[in-house]
């Protein structure tokens, strides 16, 4: 009767899972047991959404047109469509998850900072340069996915968002190029050049992708991180780790494969021999071509 009741109102929208409920048949038998006015309005208040795939470009247009009550809904994925305008998106005041990867939004809107009851936003694969400071106020975000995007600063702003515990900043490109001069700039990089202090504020910070970027220290602040567990600055042009990197009470997941430490090897054999037996012991693996990594 559902799917019956679907196609003859002829609704555009895909199968909508009830946000209380993660099983699909225990939300169909709930609106089964209405009467088709009650039925009606239980898939309209329905929460959780998936529009991806669907080459979607107008958010607007698709939810008046189905008349679906913006208010109920939670999680939201728009991943892989033509989206460019999100302003739309401000009114879904109740959004927990809102996914709008690989899509072609190149301008956040301010007025996205109302949509303050986020945990996780990911607007990885877009062409987004600049960050409104209006992105302060989702101070309850705990994932934020900006991978590759065209970001050439991190906002200071980033350390009120006090609740992030996953940050993800890589700078690959889409496209990639051969490059015969450094191994680390095989692939297109992202513009990111330097890592603010204020980003040690976040103390629930427990990942934090960095890489792919043209950075090249990290700064000391960052041993002040209590929770953080992994730390990927592969393919930047970080060439000298900071000491206290090499202190085994900062218990860390580290990627710097692809950074070029074979200078620093060369420069001094003592900081080399250091390297060596530190990440052979804590990662069991030394890279050959550019300095000492994991596989």
């Amino acid at each position: 009767m559902f799917l019956k009741f679907l196609k003859a109102k002829k609704l555009l929208f895909p199968i909508l899972l009830l946000s209380c409920f993660h099983s699909l048949s225990y939300a169909q038998t709930l609106c089964e047991t209405k009467t088709e006015i009650q039925e009606e309005r239980c898939l309209k208040s329905i929460s959780y959404i998936d529009l991806s795939n669907k080459k979607l470009k107008n958010i607007e247009e698709y939810f008046t047109a189905n008349d679906i009550d913006i208010k109920s809904v939670q999680p939201l994925n728009l991943n892989h469509n033509k989206v460019e305008d999100i302003s739309y998106l401000s009114n879904f005041e109740n959004l927990r998850e809102l996914r709008l990867q690989d899509n072609k939004i190149s301008v956040i809107p301010e007025s996205l900072g109302k949509l303050t009851r986020l945990k996780e936003l990911d607007l990885s694969k877009n062409d987004i340069s600049d960050i409104p400071e209006s992105f302060s106020q989702l101070t309850n975000l705990i994932v934020l996915n900006l991978n590759r995007n065209k970001l050439k600063v991190i906002p200071e702003f980033f350390a009120q968002l006090t609740n992030l515990e996953e940050l993800y900043l890589n700078g690959k490109s889409r496209k990639s190029f051969k490059s015969n001069c450094f191994g680390f700039f095989g692939l297109q990089h992202g513009e990111i050049t330097t890592i603010p202090e204020s980003l040690t504020s976040l103390a629930k910070l427990r990942k934090l992708d960095l890489s792919h970027n043209i950075i090249s220290d990290i700064p000391d602040s960052f041993y002040s991180f209590p929770n953080l567990v992994d730390l990927d600055i592969s393919h930047t042009a970080v060439s000298i780790l900071p000491d206290f990197l090499l202190d085994e009470s900062f218990n860390i997941n580290l990627d710097f494969t692809g950074t070029p430490f074979g200078h620093t090897l060369r420069v001094s054999k003592h900081i080399g021999k250091v390297y060596e037996e530190y990440y052979i012991r804590k990662t069991g693996f030394l890279e050959e071509n550019y300095g000492y990594g994991r596989n």
